[in-house]
């Protein structure tokens, strides 16, 4: 599995000290739940330096990973199903997949405008 670097590591962990509430709710949701499982991932065994022990949001800033997987049943293979299946799975993702790729998206527009200045 991937493992975000340092720089990703300390945007997504100061995003989701300030926007731990719109995580869980994400993370939450009734078909993310069903169709998806619980959230899995590499954790430190204490919260990074920088942010308080006692953080509400303490147990997603010690992740180093935040992911979701599903096993499928193998009788889908090759199933007219198995599309459909995987579409409603991405569908419900992508509320989390937009929310934890944009702190990093903006963090790579700022990094591009300032090699362009550089020039």
């Amino acid at each position: 599995m991937y493992i975000p670097g340092p720089d990703e590591l300390r945007i997504l962990r100061g995003m989701l000290a300030e926007e731990h509430e719109e995580f869980e709710r994400l993370t939450g949701a009734k078909a993310v739940k069903h169709l998806m499982g619980e959230l899995h991932g590499e954790q430190l065994r204490r919260v990074p330096k920088g942010f308080a022990a006692e953080h509400p949001a303490e147990e997603l800033l010690r992740r180093k990973q935040w992911y979701f997987y599903v096993t499928l049943e193998g009788k889908l293979a090759g199933q007219a199903g198995l599309y459909g299946e995987l579409w409603t799975r991405f569908e419900v993702m992508m509320p989390f997949l937009d929310f934890m790729n944009e702190p990093l998206q903006a963090g790579r527009k700022k990094e591009r405008k300032a090699a362009a200045f550089r020039r």
